[in-house]
């Protein structure tokens, strides 16, 4: 048996400019970037899961999870990592409270 530790990347998303002449001048248009997860957020949806799956199924404490990304060489600090969380449970909320409803 084998083990080969996560991989971090980031997703570099190249977005072609284009001119279209009008009538009063150019038009510059370029697509839009893909929706996020949340607002502002680098983290993509695959590492935030991993976040919130570490923090509250593995109960490993924010700073562990700081100190994990650290060794391998990518400073997420504590306070980032708690906003993340703290703004994916916002997110999800109605989809609790909907379950606490039902059951």
């Amino acid at each position: 048996m084998e083990y080969s530790p996560g991989k971090l990347f980031v997703n570099r998303y190249v977005r072609p400019k284009y001119v279209k002449p009008t009538g009063q001048g150019n038009k510059i248009i370029i697509a839009a970037m893909p929706d996020r997860v949340l607002p502002k957020c680098m983290a993509g949806p695959a590492l935030l899961a991993a976040l919130v799956i570490a923090k509250f199924m593995d109960h490993i404490p924010l700073y562990r999870q700081s100190q994990m990304f650290r060794r391998q060489g990518i400073d997420l600090p504590d306070s980032t990592i708690g906003s993340s969380v703290n703004n994916v449970a916002r997110l999800i909320e109605p989809l609790y409270q909907a379950h606490k409803e039902k059951h």
